[in-house]
């Protein structure tokens, strides 16, 4: 018996007829099976079809440590994609990919902008056959018809953007979208601007946003629209093909609306509970204002894809992609209800998160120290980055600061609380006097490792920084956050911890987005 992982690959049965779009699971799946084969497992592909029945049979004789789930639509439908994580879920088998009620909230666009809506993230609006609009829209405008379920811009060209005078000329528009894709569809309003994709994947049990893209235009005349349609995706020889470009490098101006993307993405996966791969597709106007168009559980995977253009300028190679996917399947391995195999297989990947991502989680044994170590510049910059809220400038401080410590010594006006489980730096804070001011301190990070949030050491590392404020002296301490409706829940997390909202500066960080200002006066050693 092999000691070697056996990876059943999951895919839609194509047809030998079928578009470029579905052909790509196909070029899909065999890059997997060699990605596979280079870390060391063995991998097998199995077909989904409408008779679940042959693919659960197949599985139960095959027996696969994990399945490999890239099914994006079956019988060439897009509204049976989640089956596949059902028909997993039921088998009690680890799979790669995001859940079924991930994609069941995914998948069908009017319903996840509905859930997008409710949750504060800013999307277009949109008009509904026997539901009438959702959203603030001043007529004429101009919307683009849409397949409710079908991704990959199945059904999308030139003509799919009108202008509408009301509801009538929707009603034309989605009739137009149905015939087109031979599915429900609605009529979305078409943001006129800017393109991007950001792409979310698991890394170490954190998820990550990945390099963004934008989607370019290159040589397009003055009145054509711009918009990634099936033949600017699929079509190889259509203009449009080549003339859609993804680029990846951005002006410094930028970097304010890049943070804004990834914010917004890390909010949806958060919201959608996407904790696999996925990617957020986002039109900016000529205002700035960000809207999510949607949401992409599981999104394309072959070697060309964007997805693995943003992995590979994060560092990745095809094959460590796989490798994370696999290992985030891992970690949250169920009780199979299939027979375990005989032989016992080693983990894919020894790394590991620091905490069992469970949902019943016991406080963990922490540890602290003061002093700054060389390792630390990784840690603290892989803490940071897990939480997704902040820009590669923004990370790139928070390392400096680390590095200023390690070259100064005790002359570094910045102090550090690191807090460590088993070894493993979990959390950290950094702070330091005001010049000028007596016994008062700015607390300028506190970051806790997002795959072990919720475990009590956020607040047991802010208690043990307060003590080492007050050691120094410290009579009040202050910090400054966001007052977005993303940092909700930090703000919540420093008034439990007793600090208090001392000012208000309007529009500091951009329209709409203030900075408030918190303080908390500590108790003298």
């Amino acid at each position: 018996m092999t000691d070697k992982k056996l990876v059943a690959v999951l895919m839609s049965a194509i047809a030998k007829n079928s578009g470029a779009d579905e052909q790509d699971s196909v070029i899909t799946s065999k890059a997997i099976l060699a990605a596979l084969a280079e870390i060391g497992c063995r991998g097998i592909v199995v077909e989904l079809t409408t008779d679940v029945s042959r693919a659960e049979a197949e599985l139960r004789r095959l027996k696969p440590d994990v399945v490999f789930n890239i099914v994006d639509t079956v019988a060439g439908r897009g509204c049976y994609l989640p089956l596949a994580p059902a028909l997993l879920e039921n088998l009690g088998i680890p799979y790669a990919g995001e859940s079924a009620s991930s994609l069941n909230a995914t998948t069908n666009k009017v319903f996840s902008k509905r859930i997008m809506r409710q949750g504060g993230i800013q999307t277009p609006a949109w008009f509904v056959p026997g539901e009438g609009l959702t959203g603030n829209v001043h007529f004429p405008a101009r919307f683009i018809g849409k397949s409710v379920w079908e991704h990959a811009s199945i059904g999308i060209d030139d003509e799919s953007v009108r202008e509408a005078e009301g509801d009538d000329d929707l009603l034309a528009l989605v009739r137009r979208a149905e015939e087109k894709t031979n599915s429900s569809s609605f009529a979305e309003e078409f943001i006129d601007g800017r393109e991007f994709n950001v792409s979310l994947l698991s890394i170490r049990g954190v998820i990550e946003v990945l390099p963004i893209a934008e989607m370019t235009f290159r040589d397009y005349d003055a009145d054509k629209l711009k918009i990634v349609h099936y033949d600017a995706k699929w079509n190889e020889d259509a203009p449009e093909y080549h003339r859609t470009v993804r680029t990846f490098d951005f002006p410094k101006e930028d970097a304010l609306l890049l943070s804004k993307l990834r914010r917004a993405a890390m909010s949806c996966a958060e919201i959608f509970g996407l904790r696999s791969y996925s990617r957020v597709d986002f039109r900016v106007d000529e205002g700035g204002r960000v809207f999510v168009l949607e949401i992409n559980a599981n999104p394309g995977i072959a070697p060309d894809s964007g997805f693995i253009s943003a992995a590979e300028r994060r560092g990745l190679s095809y094959a460590d992609v796989v490798r994370e996917i696999i290992a985030e399947a891992e970690s949250r391995e169920p009780k199979s209800r299939i027979e375990s195999r005989e032989s016992e297989v080693k983990k894919l990947d020894p790394r590991s998160s620091i905490l069992d991502p469970s949902e019943n989680r016991k406080s963990p044994e922490i540890s602290f120290r003061l002093e700054v170590r060389a390792d630390d510049l990784e840690a603290v910059r892989g803490i940071v980055a897990s939480s997704g809220y902040f820009y590669a400038e923004e990370i790139d401080i928070a390392v400096e600061l680390v590095q200023e410590k390690l070259d100064k010594g005790a002359e570094s006006t910045y102090e550090f609380v690191f807090a460590e489980i088993e070894g493993r730096v979990a959390g950290y804070t950094c702070f330091g006097r005001i010049p000028g001011a007596a016994g008062s301190f700015d607390l300028y990070w506190i970051a806790v490792d997002q795959s072990i949030r919720g475990a009590g050491v956020g607040g047991k590392l802010m208690k043990r920084t307060e003590k080492e404020i007050a050691n120094l002296g410290g009579r009040r301490a202050f910090l400054q956050t966001s007052s977005r409706d993303l940092y909700e829940s930090t703000r919540g997390f420093y008034i439990k911890m007793g600090w208090t909202l001392v000012a208000t500066l309007d529009e500091y960080y951009d329209e709409g987005d203030s900075q408030l200002v918190y303080s908390k006066r500590l108790a003298s050693v």
